[in-house]
């Protein structure tokens, strides 16, 4: 029976569609008909917004720039479309840009060394960021498992000097400016809980992110602002 069930099927498959045109000029199958697009060239594939906009200005594609969009995607991806086309209105895809970042461990925990070599290659240098290295060069210094933390803040005894010990308040929350979008904008500040875990040897430390991810729309509007800065007759959706 099987067997001749899909025979069957592919009896109703090979035959041809019955079309309907109807009295309001709208048309109708009775199968799935699928168009056979155009032709598409590859997107080009570069890491920045100036490969794109050097592109554009080079034009080595002798583009016409009226129709062309530049779309931002994401907060780390860019694309130059085409206007609409052919009958089937398919865009073109000429060029794409992906921004290289490096990877940030948000989240994990990581042994202080780790995390100031994180710190310092991975952020952009600021007053907050150098009071956090600050505070964790203090603690790698001598770290003490007397800790006290209330959910809120933590406070830890770290050596201040050759024999001295203090206690030092964790700082919460820190702004840091991650390296997470082109490098052609000034990086989105971001808040971040900052918290300390107690180990047996020494402790270990992570970032949490906290601002619920409102970094991105900031990093695409700032994209937009430097394209439409950058290529002022060619139209910037984001």
């Amino acid at each position: 029976m099987t067997v001749i069930k899909d025979a069957i099927e592919k009896i109703i498959e090979m035959a041809a569609p019955n079309i309907i045109n109807m009295t309001d000029d709208t048309v109708y199958s009775d199968r799935h008909l699928h168009p056979i697009l155009n032709p598409v060239p590859d997107p080009l594939s570069v890491a920045t917004l100036s490969s794109l906009l050097d592109y554009l200005e080079r034009n080595v594609d002798s583009l016409e720039r009226d129709g062309l969009m530049v779309h931002v995607e994401t907060f780390n991806k860019v694309s130059l479309l085409s206007a609409l086309d052919d009958p089937f209105e398919q865009r073109k895809v000429y060029i794409q840009a992906s921004a290289m970042t490096p990877t940030i461990h948000f989240e994990r925990r990581m042994d202080p060394e780790s995390f100031i070599i994180q710190l310092q290659s991975m952020f952009v240098k600021t007053y907050q960021r150098d009071n956090l290295l600050k505070f964790l060069g203090s603690l790698k210094a001598g770290f003490s498992k007397t800790m006290s933390d209330n959910g809120v803040s933590q406070t830890v005894t770290a050596k201040t000097g050759v024999t001295m010990v203090s206690d030092v308040e964790v700082p919460n929350p820190v702004t840091l400016q991650p390296y997470r979008t082109f490098t052609e904008i000034e990086q989105p500040t971001s808040d971040f809980v900052f918290r300390i875990h107690g180990g047996q040897d020494e402790p270990t430390c992570a970032l949490y992110e906290a601002d619920g991810g409102a970094w991105k729309l900031v990093a695409i509007e700032r994209i937009a602002e430097w394209l439409r800065e950058n290529l002022p007759d060619v139209a910037v959706i984001a």
